[in-house]
């Protein structure tokens, strides 16, 4: 193993863990995620996820697993709910450095597409979010290493055991789409370097080991009710595969267009080093081929897909940092300038964008002129480092990038604490709420939207009123009683009426509701209770004149 290997390490996961908890949960997949996971622990029920009070069966439960145990450790908190995300992204970090040692033997290349795989914006991006993406890229990445581990011998028996569990917990983090990216590049390599597929007896138990685990909390569930799988494999697979499920779609070109902005400037690199020619990636017999065949495959089943969003194609990306990296270290002197020139533009983009928000004071964010400093800082620090390096040298480029990224997480931090509106999160109107009513007597009602944060952050009833958003269309079929109704009322339902009414009259009662809905019709029966008001960037808070805000 590299000796910069494990330095490198703990730089990062220093980086990764500064102001983990500085900003507030954003919405909507981050706060939902961190409330069932809330839920779960306060309840003690581990096989059952729910989202405000009624059962949530749209992932598996390994997500929430882990999240409860962040909780246990930093309590109910943002940092206690992202603090796996971390740990999630160094190990994968070690496991790029594993894998691309299996591939090529070579600790520069190795060391090289560790540093890059950190400088993807898409990998910072799913540690600053939670989301069932890190983990699911980790088990990925695991099962495929052990894989390799054994079938190349440097493991015992044992990694193939390990595959098959890795292989199961992928599946118990996100349901068969795991399945997708092993398979892939499992056959891709045995069709390239024709190599028959072998049975043993490990193998066998080992396949059994699997099918026990990655169907375990799929089989509970549908012994208790027969419709459970019918419901999962075509509500939460096959219609997130084909239709418009959850207003996610997006055309088929989605990944291709985005790809090349997601790993600039390395895109550079294959451009200028090939000059188009399609043979320099292909027809090896050193793993570049099969990387580059499995990314390639990958991205034209996902472009195929209906349901698409950027965090869906992850774990496919450890695979094109291994290629980029097997091509810098032959890559001209040339264009490894080239590459620094980038990176140092970019730095300097960064800093000139910070300091004109600041100046000329642009609407919808906000950055404090500490910010713009400490982004001047790191940016002249960066600076000092790349003109006491060598230009020529790979791992000179590897090391600006990670700089790089270490610069977008700090100062994305700040910005993000400072722009709660802009990232969707309610901590500033949570504040307001129990700073006018702490009291865990009160009734929070939101209109037409499900908001997952609320009962991170707030005391009391969280009621959402249904006026045909499509958030608020919950899957109510698994309910054991009516008591959902309790939380979730539907505006055209004349039998739940009265209940909204005896809310609404209330004196501890809240209604918040987001500015685009400020015109529904259905609004004028709710807001006439109400005789305060408290606007926000993106919402508006009413309430009565009991309790009153301390001045």
């Amino acid at each position: 193993m590299s000796k910069k290997l494990l330095p490198f390490l703990l730089f990062t996961f220093i980086i990764l863990n500064i102001g983990l908890g500085s900003w507030g949960l954003t919405e909507s997949s981050e706060a939902r995620y961190a409330e069932i996971s809330r839920e779960m622990l306060l309840s003690n029920d581990y096989l059952n996820p729910t989202l405000l009070g009624i059962y949530h069966y749209h992932k598996p439960p390994v997500t929430y697993w882990i999240t409860s145990l962040g909780y246990k450790i930093f309590g109910i908190s943002e940092q206690g709910a992202r603090f796996f995300l971390q740990l999630a992204i160094l190990i994968q970090l070690l496991l790029v450095y594993k894998i691309a040692q299996l591939l090529f033997n070579d600790k520069k290349v190795s060391l090289l597409a560790a540093l890059i795989y950190f400088s993807f914006p898409i990998v910072l991006i799913s540690s600053r979010n939670l989301t069932t993406d890190a983990y699911l890229t980790l088990f990925i990445m695991a099962a495929i290493y052990f894989w390799l581990a054994r079938t190349k011998n440097v493991l015992g028996v044992w990694a193939l055991y390990a595959f098959y569990i890795c292989l199961g917990f992928a599946i118990l983090t996100k349901g068969p789409v795991a399945l997708l990216f092993v398979l892939t590049f499992i056959l891709v390599r045995h069709w390239l370097l024709k190599k028959k597929i072998k049975t043993s007896f490990h193998g066998i138990v080992g396949l059994l080991l699997f099918f026990a685990i990655s169907t375990s909390w799929f089989l509970f569930l549908w012994m208790r009710d027969p419709t459970f799988l019918d419901y999962f494999l075509h509500r939460q697979v096959t219609d997130r595969m084909f239709s418009n499920s959850f207003n996610r779609g997006k055309p088929f070109y989605f990944y291709i267009v985005l790809l090349p902005a997601i790993l600039f400037p390395w895109v550079l690199l294959p451009f200028q080093n090939t000059h188009g020619k399609w043979k320099d990636f292909s027809g090896r017999k050193d793993g570049t081929d099969v990387l580059v065949f499995s990314t390639g495959i990958l991205i034209l089943l996902f472009s195929l897909f209906k349901t698409k969003l950027i965090l869906y194609i992850l774990p496919l990306f450890w695979m094109v940092a291994i290629v980029i990296a097997k091509k810098l270290v032959t890559a001209a002197a040339s264009i490894l300038r080239t590459l620094n020139i980038a990176y140092a533009l970019m730095c300097l983009l960064l800093l000139l964008a910070s300091f004109l928000i600041y100046l000329f004071d642009i609407p919808y964010i906000s950055i404090s002129k500490w910010e713009v400093l400490s982004t001047f800082g790191l940016v002249a620090l960066w600076f000092i480092i790349y003109s006491k390096m060598k230009k020529t040298r790979p791992l000179t480029i590897g090391i600006l990038a990670v700089g790089f990224s270490s610069i977008l997480l700090i100062s994305s931090m700040f910005v993000m604490g400072d722009n709660p509106g802009e990232i969707n999160s309610i901590k500033e109107v949570s504040n307001f709420v129990e700073k006018v009513d702490p009291s865990p007597k009160k009734s929070v009602l939101v209109f037409n939207y499900l908001l997952d944060s609320a009962p991170f952050y707030l005391h009391g009833s969280i009621v959402t009123i249904n006026a045909g958003h499509n958030t608020t269309q919950r899957d109510v079929q698994f309910q054991p009683n009516d008591q959902w109704k309790n939380n979730l009322i539907n505006c055209d339902d004349r039998s739940q009426k009265p209940y909204l009414d005896s809310l609404l009259g209330n004196p501890n009662s809240f209604l918040l509701l987001r500015k685009k809905d400020s015109e529904n019709e259905k609004l004028k029966s709710l807001l006439y209770h109400f005789q305060k008001r408290k606007e926000f960037e993106k919402w508006i808070v009413y309430y009565h004149n009991y309790p009153k805000v301390e001045k």
